[in-house]
């Protein structure tokens, strides 16, 4: 009983992590389930860690308290979005060129 609990809770510290890391949070935010697992299974992965299924993935979700919702686009979860990848000093330039 005690190992499912401690593996449990390294989990959900993995969880909180990868949140604090990766992820923006706001009520207006909303992101598929597919994207978040992604990212969440590289993370994981490059970490040396075992990332699990896309549905033990979705349940932690839930019990961190995102919502989930099917809808015509697949699973999405609200509360919660992918941080935009970082760009190098370059890469900012040429798109403020780009927008003008």
């Amino acid at each position: 009983m005690r190992e499912a609990s401690d593996a449990y809770f390294a989990e959900q510290d993995l969880i909180s992590t990868w949140i604090a890391a990766c992820c923006a949070i706001d009520k207006a935010y909303s992101q598929s389930s597919s994207e978040l697992h992604r990212s969440w299974k590289k993370w994981v992965e490059d970490a040396g860690e075992h990332p699990g299924s896309n549905k033990a993935f979705s349940n932690s979700l839930e019990e961190c308290g995102y919502k989930r919702k099917h809808t015509r686009d697949g699973n999405m979860f609200y509360g919660i979005a992918l941080k935009p990848p970082e760009m190098t000093e370059e890469e900012a330039e040429a798109r403020w060129w780009t927008r003008c």
